[in-house]
């Protein structure tokens, strides 16, 4: 015989399995809805984190065009500007080329008629012709002067083109002041000057360019005579010793208008003066200055300069007592003039 068959359920065992499988159905429902709505959170943010990248993207790729076109444009101006360079260096050795060539064409006539211009003066002294005489030295003093601004222009131009050579020999710089100061000495007379020397008694040789310091001296001084009226006008040359390298400063100082603090800085510069209405007062170019420079430069040292507006101004040069052969034209150390 078999198994005895099981019992039905009864009515109260019925009921709790049906709570208790309607518990679990409700369990189960809360679950999925909770977890819908946390799928549901979650793709509003990955929506959102799309959205945020899309526009990441977007100004990104702005900013690519923007920079691409700002580099093009970078590009373009640094091809305009080399060729704006170029054509001004182009145009300024053409103008260089030009004033010299001006400059040489100018002064061959003009020397022969400074040349007759003294010789009719000359003539009409031993004539006793006065008035004559005056005018013919008028000329004479027009073309001197108007030679000394092509030979300035002349130098520039040199200069800048890069064609000024130096002529280095064993000078005896105080021969060289003496000559100086006889050339000077009659415009310092016209002013009512009194001229006052001071030469460094262990001054010895020098290897350097004595046409350079010549002309230097001679723009120096003339200009420290223009510029003062019943004054006085310093020379002092003195010897140097600086980071054991023998130089030799030469000082130029007067008692003239001195000049204002905000205009030393360009004083050094082509074509520039003080002042205004220097020019027309005492006349000039504004080349003397920014030649002089140079040409310390052209030799391995320097020049400075300080004034007193009213008291006078003071320049000081300085220069290696043997020219260094190599870097001709750039400043040289240890030259920062008190």
């Amino acid at each position: 015989m078999g198994p005895p068959p099981d019992s039905d359920p009864t009515v109260a065992q019925l009921l709790a399995d049906k709570e208790r499988l309607e518990r679990e159905l409700a369990g189960a429902r809360q679950a999925a809805e909770t977890t819908s709505r946390l799928i549901g959170e979650q793709f509003m943010q990955i929506e959102e984190t799309m959205m945020l990248l899309e526009e990441k993207i977007a100004v990104e790729q702005e900013l690519r065009t923007s920079l691409a076109a700002e580099l093009a444009a970078a590009e373009i101006r640094e091809v305009e500007l080399a060729e704006a360079r170029a054509l001004a260096e182009e145009a300024n050795r053409a103008k260089s080329a030009f004033l010299a060539n001006m400059s040489h064409e100018l002064r061959t006539p003009l020397n022969a008629i400074i040349g007759y211009a003294e010789l009719l003066v000359e003539e009409l002294e031993e004539l006793d012709t006065d008035e004559i005489g005056e005018v013919v030295t008028r000329i004479s003093a027009a073309g001197h002067h108007l030679l000394g601004l092509i030979n300035d222009v002349l130098d520039l131009s040199k200069i800048e083109a890069g064609k000024m050579e130096l002529f280095i020999e064993e000078i005896d710089l105080a021969q060289i002041v003496g000559e100086v100061l006889a050339t000077i000495t009659p415009l310092s007379d016209k002013q009512k000057n009194r001229l006052l020397i001071e030469l460094d008694p262990d001054l010895g040789p020098l290897h350097t360019d004595a046409t350079k310091i010549r002309q230097i001296l001679f723009n120096l001084l003339s200009n420290a005579c223009k510029f003062t009226s019943g004054g006085e006008v310093l020379l002092a040359v003195r010897c140097l010793h600086i980071a054991d390298e023998a130089w030799v400063e030469l000082l130029v100082r007067d008692s003239g208008i001195g000049i204002a603090a905000d205009k030393l800085e360009r004083l050094f510069e082509t074509f520039t003066q003080a002042e205004a209405s220097t020019s027309s007062r005492y006349g000039g170019t504004g080349l003397g200055l920014a030649i002089t420079r140079r040409l310390c430069l052209l030799m391995g040292g320097d020049i400075s300069v300080s004034s007193i507006v009213g008291s006078g101004t003071t320049f000081t040069v300085r220069l290696p007592t043997a020219v260094p052969s190599a870097n001709p034209g750039s400043s040289a150390p240890g030259l920062t003039v008190p």
